[in-house]
């Protein structure tokens, strides 16, 4: 993902029944950022991926895309 400018970075991923299952919280920098998921221990399914930006001045955006983590290891 990228920022426009320094702020505080969340992201969550919740299972079907709105369960979370990962989460990390950072404060990151302007420019671009990878926030690495290993799904390795995670049941087959689709999850829901939710990024929540917040900068200085409150400003809140938050971004939802799904992640599917297929049954083959």
């Amino acid at each position: 993902y990228s920022l426009p400018e320094s702020g505080d970075v969340t992201l969550r991923l919740l299972d079907v029944t709105g369960r979370e299952v990962m989460r990390s919280s950072e404060r990151e920098d302007a420019g671009e950022h990878e926030i690495p998921i290993d799904a390795r221990n995670f049941q087959p399914g689709v999850y829901l991926c939710q990024l929540t930006f917040a900068n200085s001045r409150g400003d809140v955006s938050r971004v939802y895309t799904k992640l599917v983590v297929s049954g083959t290891r």
